[in-house]
């Protein structure tokens, strides 16, 4: 095991799901701190690396009222960490005409006991699976969180965009939902709301909260 266990520090992948229309809603959730995340020892120990994504509902008053795994790290210890520490988290809430309403929100964080080696390593082992078993949703769009994670060129986020679809193609339910929100607001692709809307009824048939809300309240996503 490493010396040095470092967390990279969790990044917002998306606005939050704000229950309200663009002219009620123009200033999505902001989080305020939060702890910083521990790294589970028996998960050190062991060498158990990912990406934890987590849904989150952002109560009125600010506080963390349910969290979901949108997309699992691969390590139950590390997805409950990420849900844990979240559930300790206060935010500032979404406003709607001047009232305080419920929002869900996404956020991912990247647990690598060395952030540089050990992120190339699980690069080269998701491109094995891309290219061993390409019916399998996850490892693209695992993939797909790598690439967004990335601070470079527009290409690489391209190449995200491109691997995020291939995963909603092969029946990702988060990617559906991530294609539909691009479609909706046309990001990196020409707005097309009915495409939008055939994306996020494939989601929310397999379950995703996020779809779910989307088509039950039909307002805007942020």
């Amino acid at each position: 095991m490493p010396t040095s266990l470092r967390l990279v520090t969790a990044t917002v992948l998306a606005l939050a799901v704000a229950q309200a229309s663009a002219e009620e809603t123009r200033n999505p959730p902001a989080p305020k701190p939060c702890s910083k995340p521990q790294y589970p020892a028996e998960s050190a120990r062991l060498g158990e690396e990912g990406i934890s994504e987590i849904g989150f509902l952002i109560g009125t008053d600010g506080t963390v009222k349910r969290t979901v795994v949108l997309h699992s790290s691969g390590s139950a210890a590390l997805d409950a960490a990420a849900q844990q520490i979240l559930s300790t988290c206060v935010f500032r809430p979404a406003l709607s005409n001047g009232q305080a309403i419920a929002a869900w929100a996404p956020v991912a964080y990247r647990w690598f006991l060395d952030e540089h080696t050990n992120d190339s390593r699980v690069r080269m082992r998701l491109q094995a699976v891309l290219k061993d078993n390409p019916d399998d949703a996850n490892a693209p769009y695992y993939s797909s969180l790598l690439e967004f994670g990335k601070h470079g060129a527009e290409d690489d986020h391209k190449a995200a965009r491109a691997l995020q679809r291939r995963a909603a193609e092969l029946g990702h339910p988060f990617a559906q939902f991530k294609i539909g929100q691009s479609y909706e607001k046309g990001k990196g692709v020409q707005a097309d709301h009915a495409e939008a809307l055939r994306w996020y009824e494939k989601s929310a048939a397999q379950g995703n909260v996020f779809a779910i809300e989307r088509l039950a309240t039909n307002r805007p996503v942020y």
